[in-house]
């Protein structure tokens, strides 16, 4: 096999295991610029984070949700969570749109 071929095919491998995402990304479901994270799901800007939902700039969370700028955050998937500290809706949403902007 030439170069070209032995390349496209294990580009095929990588993608029929998940392996595809530069970002190091593993069945994760519409996140955005996350970087190693596993099984995650409308996340932005979050690093090695392992099934969180709807978390913003998180680094280490673990089986989280609504998260925002958590650091080794575990097992929170009721509330709302700022800086590692449970808060109000009103507050996570304030936080969110504030870091949007």
């Amino acid at each position: 096999m030439s170069r070209a071929e032995l390349l496209k095919e294990f580009e095929e491998l990588e993608n029929a295991n998940g392996y595809s995402d530069p970002a190091n990304n593993h069945n994760c479901d519409n996140c955005t610029d996350c970087i190693c994270c596993t099984y995650c799901g409308n996340c932005e800007y979050c690093m090695s984070c392992i099934e969180c939902t709807i978390c913003l700039n998180c680094t280490d969370c673990k089986n989280c949700d609504n998260c925002i700028l958590c650091l080794g955050l575990k097992n929170k998937k009721s509330g709302y969570w700022l800086l590692n500290k449970q808060v109000t809706e009103k507050e996570f949403d304030d936080a969110a749109k504030e870091l949007m902007e």
